[in-house]
């Protein structure tokens, strides 16, 4: 995104994760959906100052999902790049398990899954 940031220099950009990252122990921790939403939200109300701005997200992967979970009310557009064809728990799990040196808390997982599944009235 760092490319895409420079393709701009015009325009004021914030990057930020969804997930915590430890550079002093080389870990990354993904955040539920909901925590994730509630981050973006964050982000753009801490924009929203009464003043007029023009608000584009640029998103990439899980961040789409989150950028339509958060229904952000002060954007003009969601530009997603290569947003996930599929949510389906077995097939995240495969993914990002594989990858060495990860753990997957699966009761967790599930649990923060299928909550967030049923807020988006899925189920």
């Amino acid at each position: 995104m760092t490319d895409i940031a420079a393709s701009m220099p015009n325009a004021e950009h914030i990057m930020f994760d969804y997930n915590n990252i430890d550079l002093a122990n080389n870990t990354m921790t993904v955040n539920p959906l909901q925590q994730q939403t509630k981050r973006l939200q964050a982000q753009l109300d801490a924009l929203d100052d009464g003043t007029e701005k023009i608000v584009d997200i640029i998103a990439h992967s899980q961040g789409c999902v989150v950028a339509a979970l958060a229904k952000p009310h002060n954007v003009r557009r969601i530009i997603c790049l290569t947003p996930p064809d599929s949510l389906n728990p077995d097939g995240m799990i495969k993914i990002f398990g594989s990858r060495p040196g990860s753990y997957i808390d699966l009761e967790d997982f599930t649990n923060t899954f299928l909550i967030w599944w049923k807020e988006s009235h899925f189920i």
